[in-house]
C-alpha cells in the first residue's frame, strides 16, 4: 500500500501540467519534445514530485513510464485542476450563458441512441450556440473522466454513481424478453438467450442474476457489451434477447421483434433509472442545468 500523500505537493503546483504531460505520453522522450525540456530536466522535476509526496510517483522502464498507485491519484487530482483552470479562463475570456459553451458529455452505445440524433437535433434548434460532444466508452472511463474533468457529465444506469458525483434522474425503464417476429411461437426452451450479463436493475440485480435463476439459465447464451449489438442479434433471429423497452421500441413498432412472456417473469421486469450524473464541482453549471432540463423535458 502507498504512502498518503503529503502536502507539500502544494509547494510544486507549477510542476504538474508537465507531470500530467509525463503520465499521458507514458515515455520521457515524447514529453520532452512536447514541453521542451530536456528529458535530465524532466526526471529531475518527477524526483522533486515523488520528494514532496514522499512516494514513487512513475514507475520507469525501457518501454516507458508507468504511473503507481499514488502517481494515479496525483494525475487524477492534476488533470482536474488543470481543467478547472481552462474552464476558469475561458469563462474570464468570453463570460457564458447557459445557452452557450461546449459540453462533453460521456455515455454508453445504448443509451446514446436516445441522444441521437433527435435530441441533438433539437438542442441544436434551439440552443445553436451550445455545441455538445458524445463520447461512448466503458464505466471505469467514464468515472475517471468526471473526476479529471475530460467530460462535463455522463448520461448513464444502474448501478447510480456516488461520492464526489451527483445524479439526477431522467427517465425509468424496465426489461423485457424479445423475439424476432416470425419466432414468436418458437419453443423457447432450445433458444439462446442474448443479453448484457453486467447491466443492473435498480435492486443491484443483474441480468446475468436474471437468467442464472430462470428456467432460461441452462440454455445456450450470447453475452454482449451493448444492448444495441443484442438488438441486432435478436432481429437476426439468433436468439431470445433481453432488452431495455425503450430500446426495443422502434424495433417492435416496425414489426422486426415481439415483446414474449417467459415462465415466471413479468413482461416487464428489473425497473432502472437512467441519471444524468455530474461532479459535484460542475453541479451548478448553468449549461448542465439547461440540458438536465432539456432531457427531462424530452423524455416526459
Amino acid at each position: 500500500m502507498h504512502k498518503k500523500i503529503t502536502m507539500n505537493l502544494t509547494q510544486h503546483l507549477d510542476k504538474l501540467e508537465v507531470f500530467v504531460i509525463i503520465a499521458e505520453t507514458k515515455k520521457m522522450s515524447e514529453a520532452s519534445k512536447l514541453v521542451n525540456l530536456t528529458q535530465p530536466s524532466l526526471t529531475r522535476l518527477v524526483n522533486t514530485l515523488e520528494e514532496a509526496a514522499n512516494t514513487k510517483l512513475f514507475i520507469r522502464s525501457r518501454s516507458g513510464t508507468t504511473l503507481t498507485p499514488a502517481g494515479e491519484e496525483v494525475y487524477l487530482y492534476a488533470k482536474s485542476t488543470l481543467n478547472s483552470l481552462k474552464d476558469l479562463e475561458s469563462k474570464l475570456k468570453s463570460p457564458l450563458t447557459s445557452n452557450t459553451g461546449h459540453l462533453n458529455i460521456g455515455s454508453y452505445e445504448s443509451l446514446a441512441e436516445y441522444l441521437c440524433p433527435n435530441f441533438l437535433k433539437r438542442m441544436n434548434q434551439k440552443h445553436p450556440k451550445l455545441k455538445i460532444s458524445i463520447k461512448t466508452s466503458q464505466k471505469h472511463h467514464h468515472i475517471s473522466a468526471l473526476q479529471n474533468g475530460n467530460i462535463d457529465l455522463l448520461i448513464d444506469a444502474e448501478p447510480r454513481l456516488v461520492g464526489e458525483n451527483d445524479s439526477f434522474p431522467i427517465f425509468r425503464d424496465s426489461f423485457s424478453f424479445y423475439i424476432k417476429s416470425n419466432l414468436a411461437k418458437k419453443d423457447f426452451s432450445t433458444c439462446s438467450i442474448i443479453f448484457v450479463p453486467d447491466a443492473f436493475d435498480e435492486k443491484n440485480k443483474s441480468l446475468r442474476m436474471y437468467v442464472s435463476e430462470s428456467q432460461l439459465g441452462k440454455n445456450e447464451s450470447i453475452e454482449l457489451d451493448s444492448f444495441t449489438t443484442a438488438r441486432t442479434f435478436c432481429e437476426e433471429g439468433l436468439g431470445l434477447a433481453i432488452l431495455p423497452s425503450r430500446l426495443a421500441r422502434a424495433s417492435v413498432k416496425n414489426g422486426l421483434i415481439t415483446q414474449v412472456g417467459i415462465g415466471n417473469f413479468k413482461r416487464k421486469f428489473g425497473k432502472h433509472t437512467i441519471y444524468l450524473t455530474t461532479h459535484t464541482r460542475k453541479t451548478q453549471d448553468s449549461r448542465i442545468q439547461l440540458l438536465k432540463k432539456e432531457l427531462k423535458s424530452y423524455f416526459k
